[in-house]
């Protein structure tokens, strides 16, 4: 589809332009879902694996995802995957609004056993 003058072909405006506000408010939801705020910018895994309100409520995003973000090549829409969706989605919000997530892997002592625990680096677009 061509663009031209921030609009698409049919003379719509890009979801990317006409739906900003409500795209920064679906972000804002989510860093607090997962608690990240100016200084704390690592969520862990192991932590959302384990909290079913967490999961839920990032997958009750997903159908304004739906109406704000193009979400056609999402993997959690296009392949409807089943593993970790809460996940997928929470990578793909990030990724549309130019976030950078980089993984790490943290290993803790818990009774008496280690646990390797997958975390996440959220870094902020430069220009924000």
């Amino acid at each position: 589809m061509e663009i031209q003058n921030n609009k698409n072909l049919g003379g719509r405006p890009l979801k990317a332009i006409k739906y900003q506000k409500e795209k920064n408010d679906i972000l804002i939801i989510l860093n607090n879902i997962l608690g990240i705020t100016e200084t704390n910018n690592i969520f862990y895994l192991y932590d959302i694996d384990n909290d079913e309100n967490k999961k839920n409520q990032i997958m009750d995003l997903l159908d304004d995802c739906k109406k704000y973000f193009n979400t056609s090549e999402w993997t959690v829409v296009a392949r409807n995957v089943t593993a970790r969706r809460y996940l997928s989605l929470t990578r793909s919000i990030y990724k549309a609004m130019n976030y950078k997530l980089t993984s790490m892997v943290k290993t803790d002592k818990q009774d008496n056993k280690f646990i390797k625990r997958t975390g996440y680096i959220v870094t902020k677009p430069n220009n924000q």
